[in-house]
């Protein structure tokens, strides 16, 4: 879907599941520089030091995809009429970046990054899993949603035009994201500026922690 060819084909792709794993792992981990900022120069854990060499393995296989894909495209463009079909997400994005009239930059860098961000953000298939065992757990609710499938959908299979009516599973979803939040703590933030948030004033450079698991089972919200 990303790139037009499984991660599992070839020498480009040694070692590149367990990169990816390695990552999402370190992510995860946790890290005493999270909580107490002045020690992040030392990167006691070498947390810093083991991410940034996975980064570096992991664009190293963005760059040659990215390349060859290229390298590809300019071969047809030779005298070639291009074929009419489904691209994928890489081919979308190489041809928003040479759109003369785009309205914002884009480029490589924007590209690999974009590719990072969905290959290592691992919480959409983790709710995917947690949204169909709460289906399964819950048969009445299965039903519902079939019964919603096959009076917006049919047969045919679930195009984007159909999802603002599918409004049952948007909710069965949702409330999947409340009960089971990928993460307890959201990524931490830390604001350019002093702010007032909630009648609390958050001083310039703090870091902040936002507890997602008990705002969503707070009954005032």
């Amino acid at each position: 879907m990303l790139w037009g060819c499984s991660s599992d084909s070839g020498d480009l792709f040694h070692g590149f599941r367990e990169v990816e794993f390695k990552i999402i792992e370190l992510l995860a981990a946790p890290n005493i520089s999270d909580f107490i900022p002045m020690l992040s120069w030392f990167d006691l854990q070498g947390r810093n030091k083991e991410m940034q060499k996975q980064k570096e393995h992991f664009y190293r296989i963005l760059d040659r995809i990215i390349e060859e894909r290229i390298e590809t495209n300019s071969t047809k463009m030779e005298g070639a009429v291009e074929e009419e079909g489904r691209k994928d997400f890489l081919q979308t994005m190489l041809e928003l970046k040479d759109q003369k009239d785009a309205s914002t930059s884009f480029d490589i860098v924007h590209i690999k990054a974009l590719l990072f961000d969905i290959l290592t953000a691992d919480t959409t298939s983790t709710m995917a899993e947690w949204v169909m065992a709460e289906i399964l757990r819950n048969p009445g609710v299965k039903t519902k949603i079939q019964e919603e499938l096959t009076e917006v959908v049919g047969i045919n299979i679930v195009e984007e035009a159909h999802l603002p009516k599918l409004k049952y599973l948007d909710a069965v979803v949702k409330e999947t994201f409340r009960v089971h939040p990928p993460l307890p703590l959201l990524i931490q933030r830390s604001p350019d500026e002093s702010c007032t948030v909630g009648g609390y004033v958050i001083p310039k450079g703090s870091i902040v922690f936002i507890n997602v698991w008990a705002i969503e089972r707070d009954p005032k919200n």
